[in-house]
């Protein structure tokens, strides 16, 4: 069963790049603009992992994951060097991001995701 992975980020580009780079047969990745809309969602949905931008239209990717009804990992991508944020995201990316290595990323946490599971 392929992994949920669902991304907010205010820019079309980066959102399109996200989902055309990272979608496989692995990985089905949803994108939203906006961030009432991907909360709404994610907590309809509750996907597998969760990427938040932090520059956000009137928030930030930190206050939007504090509305997250859902247990799902939560990650902080941003271009900032030191996002002033208090979530505990459990990873933070810098921008430009590198998809190979957060392809790879997301395979590999899920894996390791599954092995607990199973002990």
């Amino acid at each position: 069963m392929a992994i949920q992975v669902v991304y907010i980020d205010d820019e079309l580009e980066l959102c399109q790049l996200f989902q055309e780079i990272l979608t496989s047969p692995e990985v089905n990745v949803m994108t939203y603009q906006d961030p009432a809309e991907g909360i709404r969602m994610i907590n309809e949905l509750q996907p597998d992992m969760i990427f938040l931008d932090f520059r956000l239209p009137k928030t930030t990717g930190d206050l939007v994951a504090r509305q997250l009804l859902t247990k799902a990992p939560k990650f902080l991508i941003t271009g900032e060097l030191l996002p002033d944020y208090e979530f505990p995201f459990e990873k933070i990316f810098q921008k430009p991001i590198r998809y190979d290595e957060l392809s790879d990323f997301i395979i590999n946490y899920r894996a390791k995701a599954s092995d607990a599971k199973a002990r």
